[in-house]
């Protein structure tokens, strides 16, 4: 990798893709000694005169004059990252923006945990955002750039020896996840999305959101065992893509997940990964040491790919309503998961005893209307379908109605949080359609139950 001496970023000049919350300065990263060219904001016409930085109430090293609109200044030597904050010397309380400086080596690739296989992992990062080029240069992530999305085709640069992974920023995030699943097949690559016009609106939650080992799932599931002093805590975040599809949560927010895989359609996609990043790293990286060691786990697992994927072709029973009455409008996830289900159930179910193999869930449905007064009896609930409810093969009642009371067995208990027994799970939201962290949590669960949604399975003749 080419070493990068000069980087120029800007600070609170343009303006940005997405809004930043006002108490997010925008922030430009640096390795001890670094040559660093800045930009900095001011009045047209009116110099902004002498620029230097300033941390722990003492500024540091030499000052230098903005010149057309930019400074340039040395990063310090330092022992561990340190934020900076820049500003005008005449006016040290006026900050022109932040700057995270890193010590020389901060990141030695081979010797840190996570990427021992360094030697057989290949890192690309193409059309990524400016904040990511300077951290990877900053931290001495030794990661090859190529300019732009037309580079991938215009020379050889996939190594076939190595497990590769392809960062991708906005501008080579394509139209949605189906084109990079296309391009993952194409080269045979796992993919991180770090930015991407068809990710959902970003959001400002009040009081922003903290990122626990609590909420490490999937791939990342391992650190629900650690202890974080200081969790990253971020202001803002982009809501999921929209879209339908399988998906599994590496990182669970309040409400949708932070960082998510995707798993695409295409053959040949079984054993790749693509992943979407929706949080904002560079508003925690440098400040929290956590957010550094998530984002280098997030890399690497991401690297590692699905070898040890199970196929995508696990069935499910509908109970309720049948088959025929599901409107994609109204139930969007189940319309998706129909090709997968075993819906004979839905008119009667047989004895436990010659049920078919392989049905990985139930799924009652009594969301947005009233269930047949005779569905407790064709069910036959209490004798026959009871026996086979267990934490294996689960019963998921979606909404919420008095029918329910009937069920003794479903140990429903409404206060002070929903509960049930061992083996059912109920999501008593009613709403129809759902709201979109219903669905998105309806997708999780068929992807957990290998329910393939979607038109063609991965592996089919298409």
């Amino acid at each position: 990798m080419t070493p990068i001496t000069d980087i120029l970023l800007t600070l609170c000049l343009a303006v940005p893709a997405r809004p930043q919350p006002a108490e997010t300065p925008v922030i430009a990263f640096a390795r001890s000694g670094q040559n660093v060219t800045l930009a900095v904001p001011g009045d047209r016409g009116v110099p902004a005169g002498p620029v230097a930085i300033l941390a722990y109430g003492r500024l540091w090293g030499e000052s230098a004059d903005a010149n057309h609109g930019t400074v340039k200044l040395v990063a310090p030597a330092v022992r561990a990252p340190i934020v900076f904050r820049v500003v005008r010397v005449s006016n040290q309380e006026s900050v022109l923006g932040e700057m995270v400086v890193y010590p020389e080596g901060w990141i030695a690739w081979e010797m840190h945990p996570e990427f021992r296989r360094a030697e057989k992992t290949q890192l690309v990062a193409v059309g990524v955002p400016d904040w990511f080029h300077a951290w990877l240069e900053a931290v001495g992530l030794p990661v090859e750039r190529l300019p732009g999305p037309e580079s991938l085709a215009g020379r050889p640069w996939r190594k076939l020896d190595k497990s590769s992974l392809l960062i991708v920023g906005q501008k080579a995030a394509g139209s949605g996840p189906a084109e990079m699943g296309r391009l993952a097949v194409r080269y045979r690559t796992n993919l991180l999305v770090l930015e991407a016009d068809w990710f959902g609106d970003p959001t400002t939650p009040p009081g922003g959101i903290a990122v626990l080992p609590k909420d490490a799932a999937a791939a990342l599931a391992d650190l629900r065992t650690q202890q974080w002093p200081l969790p990253p805590h971020f202001c803002r975040y982009a809501t999921p893509w929209p879209g339908i599809a399988n998906r599994l949560a590496w990182i669970d927010g309040n409400a949708y997940p932070l960082v998510e895989e995707i798993h695409p359609p295409q053959e040949g996609a079984e054993s790749l990964r693509i992943v979407l990043s929706y949080l904002p790293w560079q508003d925690q990286l440098g400040r929290c040491a956590a957010a550094d060691e998530l984002l280098l786990r997030l890399l690497a697992e991401a690297a590692r790919g699905a070898e040890q994927a199970r196929t995508l072709d696990g069935r499910w029973r509908l109970l309720y309503p049948a088959a025929g009455q599901i409107n994609v409008d109204q139930r969007p996830v189940l319309a998706a998961a129909s090709k997968a289900a075993e819906t004979a159930y839905a008119q009667a179910v047989e004895p436990a005893a010659t049920a078919p193999r392989g049905v990985r869930g139930y799924v009652l449905d009594l969301r947005g209307g009233a269930p047949p007064s005779d569905l407790l009896h064709r069910l036959d609930a209490e004798r026959t379908f009871e026996p086979r409810i267990d934490k294996a093969t689960p019963l998921l009642i979606l909404g919420d109605h008095p029918i329910l009371d009937a069920w003794r067995w479903l140990r429903l208990d409404r206060q002070p949080e929903p509960s049930t027994r061992p083996g059912v799970i109920w999501w008593p939201e009613d709403s129809l359609p759902s709201s979109p962290a219903a669905e998105l949590r309806l997708m999780k669960l068929f992807t957990e139950w290998n329910v393939f949604l979607g038109e063609t399975p991965p592996g089919a003749k298409q």
